[in-house]
This record gives structure tokens, C-alpha cells and sequence, in this order.
């Protein structure tokens, strides 16, 4: 009765049908979708509320463009500019493409500044490279330019700033995202997407018959471009083809999706959880000589600091940033001395590397002790696993004078293996992956709720009654 008196005070036209068959929470929702349709509110609530790109673009170019908003890239995109502007487009994502028996994807974006059109040359800018020398990733020819509304594909002539569109002819150039533009030399690249979530479930997959195995990798391939945090890889030392996911019911979703895009039959193994290497403690100085007892690198490893580790996440700080500008942040952040924090050679994931080292200068072997640096933080030495918030500082470094005396088979070897000897002097630990859930459930489903988290070893933190809906919220 009180809900067939409120779908009167609404206007809500019932049937008597409806308010004696349905359940009180059917019949609530029934008013809801009549009295408030969710598509109209959400479009009411974007007309009224976002402010258009005109007005946005200015404030948020700090937080998308990597480049000076004084620069030519940076102006075009603040304006919205389409004429006689550099070409900038944001892909987020690759699409399959819908049409029966079609192959290939369709990169979905969006046309920051500039215009856009079937058979335009265009490249794709790195997103890891420095201010000081942007690089082209690839290169490539638009095929076609559609606008993509659901399984329909409409082709247009061409796209200018402001339209959010689809293209075809970029999938051996792009593999996820990325900014593609006609202007490599005045602009630098959008900044990527970063989630709250990481791929930390990870299953071997196979193909039922041998046979397929072909189909399998290509399959691979298609997934990692369609979904924005699924990773796929081949694990050369085990001969397996490896799925990573946010979780279970992400990675069984993923390889639903590669058996249908393979067309065979996919068997999945048990998911594995992704651990992570840390140290816990500063090491003392490390040595290492490379193989013809010519050079010599010195190696100190610490822990990072919870608000370095939390800004290297963000993104807030990183090498595509200029010097000046990441200095100051790591002052900022860290405390250090001014002139450590500007002797930043790279960082991989939450780690760094520092050339602490007075008076030595690494000249050419500086790009093979990086390779080194990322190799051992991709593969840390206690368990296989990848290092996180790890700080790494050069010393010392003797260098031969002789080219040929330190060549990459010398110094590559040594410099993965200083890291990684640093690392197990600064007692080294094991990092599990956590996942903080929030739930609303009501009071029946409750202690159902606790004792799913308990077989998966939740803890609760919070737990509030709303005692308007009758709901828990439960933070574990």
C-alpha cells in the first residue's frame, strides 16, 4: 500500500497485476525506472553539470599532456583547435571490429586537435620517452575514419577536434594506447591511463589439440588490444603461454574471450598470484667485476619510501617528465638534497635508479647498466618475481678506457648481477597483492558476506548500518 501510494504521488500509472504479483523491491524498482529513467537522468546530469571542452581543456591540459602548454601541441589542445593545428588523437583502446568475417581492429579515440582522414601518414609517439627527445614508437596510414555506434559502423569523410571515433589501419602499430599525430617534431604525447587495479592473477593457458596452438598465440595477440589491463606473454623458461588479470572472475572472462576468438577449445590451468620483491633494509656497498676483470660497479640498495612509492604509482613522477620539473617533485616528496635528486638515471615500475657517484662518468656504458637495472627489476633474484619500491644508487664505477674492453657482453652481465646482489644484502622480502573491497549488503546477507571473506582470508575493517536502507556497508 505505501508503495501504490507513492507511485501516485509520482505519477507513476501501475498495474493492479504488478502491485499484487511483484516483490516490494521489484515493485520499488518498477517506480524508479518509470518515475526516473537512469538514461535520461545521467544525460540531464552531464548537460547540466561537465563543463564543455572549451572550458575544461585549459585546466586539465597539466594533467594530460606531457608537454608544455606553451608549446604548440599544448595551446592546439587547450583550444580545441582543428584547423591548422598539429594533429593529436588519443586512442584508449582497441576494438574488435564487428563485421562478419572481418579481421583486424579498430583503434577508439578521440581527436584532441587537429583533423583527421582516411590515408593521412601518422606516427606513434612513446609515451615513455623524455621531453628532450620524443621518439617515434611507429608509423602507420589510416585506412578509414567511422564513427562507431555499437555493432554499426558509419564512415565518414574525415574527423576533426572534439569527435570521439574509430580507425582502421593501426593494428601493427599500436598494441593497447597510445597518441598518434602528423607533428612528431612540436608536440610530445597524451599521458596514459593509469588504474587502480593491477594484473596480479595469473593461468597458463593451452590449446586442447596441439594443432591450434598457432590460432592460441594469435588469439594472444587480439586480447591484449581489446582489453586495456589483461596482459598476455610467453614464459620462455617453462614453454607456457601466460594470462594475467585483475582477478578470477577477470582472467576466467579473458580466456572465455580468447577460446572465442581462437575458435578452439582453450584449457586453463589453476590461477597463480603474483608476488613482488622489496628489501626492507639499506644494503651495504656491493661489488661486481665483470667477466674480464676490467670493470667494476659499486651498488648501494634501498627501500623507497611509502610516499615515493605511492607518487611513482600515480605517475607523478617519471622520466618523461623534464629534469627540473621531477627534481623538484622528488625534493618535494622525498627530502633529498637537490643534487641526488637530479642524478636520476631511470625508473622502472616503483623503482629507481641514482648516479650517486662523485667524479665518474659512465659515458656508454650508461644504456647497458639501465638495461641491467630494468632486467633485475623485472626478475628480482629471491623467487623470479618482479622488485617494487626498491632505490638503487651507483657509488662508484671503473670503466676501462678501451671500447673494446667494455662491451655489452661485460657490462650488461654485471650490472644485472650487482642489482640483484644488492638486493639480497638489503634483506630482501615478499610482497602479497591485497585488495580492499567495499560491500553493501543487507542484514540477511551478512554473515554469508563474512564467511566468503574469511575462506579468502579477508579481514573486515569497517562495518556501518544505514539505518535509513537497512544496508551494511562493510570495508574489509
Amino acid at each position: 500500500e505505501a508503495l501504490a501510494t507513492l507511485a501516485e504521488q509520482r505519477s507513476v500509472a501501475l498495474k493492479q497485476a504488478d502491485i499484487q504479483d511483484k516483490m516490494p523491491k521489484e515493485l520499488r524498482k518498477l517506480i524508479l525506472r518509470q518515475w526516473m529513467p537512469v538514461a535520461e537522468a545521467m544525460l540531464y546530469m552531464i548537460n547540466e553539470r561537465l563543463p564543455s571542452p572549451l572550458e575544461a581543456q585549459p585546466l586539465r591540459l597539466r594533467y594530460v599532456y606531457l608537454g608544455e602548454p606553451t608549446d604548440q601541441g599544448g595551446q592546439a589542445l587547450a583550444t580545441s583547435q582543428a584547423d591548422d593545428a598539429p594533429l593529436l588523437v588519443y586512442i584508449s583502446k582497441m576494438v574488435p571490429h564487428p563485421g562478419k568475417n572481418a579481421k583486424g581492429s579498430i583503434a577508439f579515440g578521440r581527436v584532441f586537435s587537429g583533423t583527421i582522414k582516411s590515408g593521412d601518414k601518422i606516427v606513434v609517439l612513446n609515451n615513455e620517452s623524455t621531453p628532450e627527445e620524443p621518439k617515434v614508437e611507429a608509423k602507420a596510414i589510416i585506412k578509414s575514419v567511422v564513427k562507431v555506434n555499437a555493432t554499426k559502423l558509419d564512415t565518414v569523410s574525415c574527423a576533426a577536434a572534439g569527435d570521439v571515433i574509430g580507425l582502421t589501419g593501426l593494428d601493427g602499430a599500436l598494441v593497447k594506447c597510445g597518441t598518434l599525430t602528423d607533428s612528431p617534431d612540436s608536440v610530445f604525447a597524451i599521458k596514459s591511463m593509469h588504474f587502480s587495479v593491477s594484473p596480479v592473477v595469473r593461468v597458463a593457458v593451452r590449446t586442447a589439440k596441439a594443432s591450434d596452438s598457432s590460432k592460441l598465440q594469435q588469439a594472444m595477440r587480439q586480447l591484449q588490444q581489446q582489453d586495456p589491463i589483461v596482459q598476455c606473454h610467453f614464459d620462455k623458461a617453462t614453454g607456457e603461454s601466460i594470462i594475467a588479470g585483475v582477478g578470477e572472475l577477470h582472467v576466467e572472462v579473458s580466456v572465455n574471450t580468447l577460446a572465442s576468438i581462437a575458435n578452439c577449445e582453450v584449457v586453463a590451468e589453476k590461477p597463480v598470484v603474483s608476488y613482488a620483491e622489496t628489501v626492507t633494509e639499506t644494503s651495504e656497498e656491493c661489488l661486481t667485476k665483470s667477466s674480464n676483470k676490467h670493470n667494476r660497479l659499486f651498488v648501494e640498495a634501498s627501500p623507497g619510501s611509502p610516499a615515493l612509492v605511492q607518487a611513482l604509482e600515480k605517475g607523478d613522477i617519471d622520466m618523461t617528465q623534464a629534469t627540473v620539473a621531477r627534481t623538484h617533485a622528488l625534493v618535494d616528496v622525498t627530502g633529498w638534497d637537490r643534487n641526488l635528486a637530479r642524478k636520476v638515471l631511470a625508473i622502472e615500475g616503483t623503482n629507481m635508479l641514482l648516479d650517486a657517484a662523485v667524479g665518474v662518468d659512465l659515458g656508454a656504458a650508461k644504456d647497458m647498466i639501465i638495461m641491467g637495472f630494468k632486467q633485475a627489476c623485472s626478475e628480482g633474484p629471491v623467487c623470479g618475481e618482479a622488485l617494487q619500491g626498491v632505490v638503487f644508487k651507483i657509488t662508484n664505477a671503473k670503466l676501462h678506457a678501451d671500447s673494446a674492453h667494455r662491451r655489452i657482453d661485460q657490462i650488461l652481465p654485471m650490472a644485472r648481477s650487482v642489482f640483484k646482489g644488492s638486493v639480497l644484502a638489503a634483506q630482501p622480502a615478499l610482497l602479497e597483492p591485497i585488495f580492499q573491497v567495499d560491500i553493501q549488503v543487507p542484514a540477511s546477507g551478512l554473515s554469508a558476506t563474512r564467511s566468503v571473506l574469511k575462506q579468502r582470508r579477508g579481514q573486515i575493517k569497517e562495518d556501518n548500518t544505514n539505518y535509513e536502507t537497512s544496508l551494511h556497508s562493510v570495508v574489509a
